[in-house]
């Protein structure tokens, strides 16, 4: 009889938490015209985990000095204007689906004709989706540009957040976008075929809590890659603030570091090695502590062919391959993001 009623209570618990876990929808999370987002620079810290019940902890961050604001407008042409202190972005909602159609900065201008499908509503945990996007712009005023590649979207988390003082937010729904793009870039007004381009790798962790409209914490991870060698990696990360006013009112603290190149061994949290046999990459490595590790198998032009993704406890002989049969003869670039952390590596596909 005991065991009855445990297994009913364990069902019960997992409907309980089933229905409570965050969603995103249009009518909670959808930018609203005169919001204001107020943020503060954050150090970069680790995403953490993926999965159900997940934890984040988060209570030893260390906010830098730096605040901006993030202006929200609609328009009359039925447009969303985001706009930070360096850029503006255009979004358009088309049914459920928020795309990007535009963006600025001070030198760069770039309309997709393929918009970017930034958010797709319903979003809830579990769900996944991909899409490609193009565009063409201007840069310097002068010089053509394009960008044209894949956006990938998964809510690959839930659970709770720990923050400084004690405190905790629980329903909180992690969302996880990887674009790979690429940026051509001419003299003259047409960008070509044999343009040369670069290789923009961007992923994003976004955290939303329940009945908050935008995230409490965004990280950012970009890297480049020319000619499939490496150019350089940027981080970033932002805190926002989940108390300064009412859900329906949310508004954020944004918080930004930078580090720029591969990770050195000091601060490497992974040692690997990589063998290529017969076109399978096989990526063998040890933690020193527990680490989701993605990586991906993208060509020149900004196509992903092969990706994987595994969480691992800290320990040694880990082990992630990655069927490259199939693919065409040439140079590729393997990219490994570790807890945030970026890596890439030339393979040859013979």
């Amino acid at each position: 009889m005991w065991k009855k009623y445990t297994f009913l209570i364990a069902i019960s618990t997992t409907v309980q938490i089933c229905l409570s876990q965050n969603v995103l929808t249009a009518d909670i999370n959808m930018m609203r015209d005169g919001d204001v987002l107020t943020g503060q620079l954050l150090k970069f810290i680790s995403a953490g985990d993926n999965g159900k019940n997940a934890v984040w902890d988060f209570s030893n961050i260390e906010l830098q000095d730096k605040e901006h604001r993030i202006l929200y407008h609609y328009s009359k042409d039925s447009l969303f204007y985001e706009i930070g202190p360096k850029s503006m972005n255009k979004y358009k909602l088309h049914k459920d689906s928020l795309f990007l159609v535009n963006y600025q900065n001070p030198i760069t201008t770039l309309d997709y004709e393929i918009p970017v499908l930034a958010v797709k509503y319903p979003l809830l945990y579990g769900d996944t989706y991909t899409s490609s996007y193009k565009g063409h712009g201007m840069y310097s005023g002068k010089n053509a540009l394009e960008a044209k590649g894949i956006i990938s979207v998964e809510a690959d988390g839930c659970g709770s957040i720990m923050l400084p003082k004690g405190r905790t937010i629980n329903d909180v729904l992690r969302v996880h976008t990887v674009m790979t793009s690429s940026v051509g870039l001419e003299e003259d007004s047409v960008v070509r075929d044999a343009t040369d381009r670069v290789l923009e790798i961007i992923e994003y962790y976004r955290w939303y809590a329940k009945g908050y409209r935008y995230p409490l914490f965004e990280m950012q991870t970009t890297s480049y890659f020319h000619n499939a060698d490496f150019i350089k990696s940027e981080q970033t990360a932002y805190k926002y603030a989940s108390d300064a006013v009412p859900p329906a009112e949310n508004s954020a603290e944004s918080d930004d570091s930078v580090s720029t190149g591969i990770p050195t061994a000091k601060d490497s949290i992974i040692r690997y090695n990589i063998q290529n046999e017969n076109n399978i990459i096989i990526i063998n490595y040890s933690l020193s502590q527990k680490a989701r590790i993605l990586a991906l198998v993208a060509g020149v032009m900004g196509e992903v062919y092969r990706q994987g993704r595994q969480t691992n406890d800290a320990g040694d002989n880990y082990c992630l391959t990655l069927d490259c049969n199939g693919l065409r003869r040439g140079e590729y670039i393997l990219y490994l993001n570790v807890n945030g952390r970026a890596y890439s590596h030339k393979v040859s596909i013979r």
